[in-house]
């Protein structure tokens, strides 16, 4: 017996119940054209229509099944495409920021070689005045340190100028000593060039704060030695001396002119320091 059903791949408008009569209509057509009853027709076609309705229930089930693991499957390659992207635009920001710092800093080293290597005298010169306000602050440190502690009178009324002779004249210790304390202070102009260079300014800060006391102190006994050699020639000349007060040093304008020879020199010294180390190291 032939029989033909509706096609399962378009989908009908029709309720089941629609649908069994069109079943039903069907076989009962094909029993006409096939001289069959149509109970027996009826019978069988009910059956055949209960067993294509699981069929198609499996195979929509098993669909659903497939279109969902590949709906999965396709979100989770959708996620880590973009977790791809999102890292590879981060990794190329990154390298970019990167080249472009490069860029600036080679643009810089390239600008400063280029002013620097065209025209070092300005180096050259700045090298010269390091040198001679080396020597000063050495003359000057060691001239103060030896009127300040060794000094027994200050005919000039500030610093002893000839305090080598002098100092040889009190031993070696008093001029090792003499000697040897300049270097404490151009250590710390020294240091300035180097927490510049580090761009670190709470040390620089503190060595000038320590500089300042270091000069205030050597300008305070100064002017007290100069005070008590100033009482001796007032004795020798039968005047009455002036007793110390603290508050003399600071109406003595000597006190004012040690203190400023000494702390500025310093720190012009290191600024000039730290500018002619950098400019060789551009020259190179």
């Amino acid at each position: 017996m032939l029989m033909t059903t509706p096609s399962t791949q378009q989908t009908s408008p029709l309720s089941n119940q629609d649908l069994n009569f069109v079943y039903h209509t069907i076989g009962a057509n094909s029993a006409q054209a096939s001289n069959a009853t149509i109970a027996t027709v009826s019978s069988g076609l009910a059956q055949a229509y209960n067993e294509f309705q699981k069929l198609e229930k499996n195979l929509t089930s098993q669909r659903i099944t497939q279109y969902q693991s590949k709906i999965n499957a396709l979100s989770q390659e959708v996620r880590t495409i973009k977790e791809e992207t999102v890292r590879q635009v981060a990794v190329s920001e990154l390298k970019q920021n990167e080249i472009v710092a490069k860029k600036q800093k080679l643009e810089e080293v390239r600008t400063g070689i280029r002013v620097l290597s065209g025209n070092p005298v300005p180096v050259s010169i700045g090298t010269l005045f390091v040198i001679f306000l080396t020597l000063f602050l050495f003359i000057f440190y060691g001239s103060t340190v030896f009127s300040a502690f060794f000094a027994k009178e200050l005919q000039n009324g500030i610093i002893a100028l000839d305090w080598f002779k002098k100092a040889r004249l009190q031993g070696s210790g008093t001029v090792m000593t003499v000697l040897l304390f300049p270097t404490v202070f151009l250590s710390l102009g020294f240091l300035i060039h180097t927490f510049l260079k580090n761009n670190k300014y709470a040390p620089i800060i503190a060595l000038v704060l320590i500089t300042l006391v270091f000069d205030f102190v050597l300008a305070y006994l100064i002017v007290n030695k100069s005070h008590e050699w100033t009482n001796v020639l007032r004795m020798r000349n039968g005047l009455s001396t002036i007793p110390w007060k603290m508050a003399i040093a600071f109406t003595d304008v000597k006190f004012y002119a040690v203190l400023a020879t000494g702390f500025v020199t310093y720190v012009i010294w290191g600024v000039l320091l730290n500018y002619v180390f950098e400019g060789w190291d551009s020259l190179k």
